[in-house]
């Protein structure tokens, strides 16, 4: 929208509604400045200890920068979660009117194909027959085989069809309880408190 001819006022102003993410980014790189210069800060002094440490000076200055990386982690941490709750919490709103509306026509709607099913079914001249219906607004429905299972024997289905739990694996590794099948592998990192 451009002013009228002999206006002082200059082109007018866009007032097309921003966009919500670029807007959040900008607020958080603006309100942030500080963590993004000492995130940058951190990460180069590493690069300055090379690719190997050498002495005891070297070592204990690593140390007392993984401490920093450390803390500085955990309130890069806190200020994400503190910086979204909000968002969260507005997502949540969105979950909350739209899920139940959405679950209660889902609901709806296989309780209608059921209905539908036993009648395309009692129609139906054999099990081959998809007993078609068309319409009048275009829609089509015809049978079709939906194939689920149950597992009567768990003993009996063979391992391929059975899901390692690594969570449970990792635990009683980590315990060096052995376990038929996995190799336990100790790798010595350091560890800065």
């Amino acid at each position: 929208m451009y002013p009228l001819i002999g206006h002082n006022g200059g082109p007018a102003l866009d007032t097309a509604t921003p966009d919500p993410v670029e807007t959040l980014v900008l607020d958080l790189e603006i309100a942030n400045v500080d963590a993004t210069v000492r995130a940058r800060e951190l990460t180069a002094v590493l690069k300055t200890f090379g690719d190997k440490i050498e002495t005891a000076d070297q070592a204990h200055n690593l140390v007392d920068l993984i401490a920093q990386m450390g803390a500085f982690t955990a309130k890069a941490e806190d200020a994400r979660k503190t910086a979204k709750a909000p968002h969260d919490a507005l997502s949540k709103a969105c979950d909350g009117f739209f899920k139940p509306m959405a679950d209660d026509v889902k609901a709806a709607k296989e309780t209608a194909i059921d209905l539908l099913s036993a009648y395309m079914r009692g129609v139906a001249k054999d099990d081959k027959d998809k007993a078609t219906i068309r319409t009048d607004l275009g829609q089509v429905a015809s049978l079709s085989d939906d194939i689920g299972f149950t597992i009567d024997a768990p003993e009996a289905v063979p391992l391929e069809y059975w899901k390692i739990d690594e969570t449970a694996v990792r635990a009683a590794v980590k315990k060096a309880v052995p376990i038929a099948g996995v190799t336990r592998i100790v790798t010595r990192k350091a560890g800065v408190r």
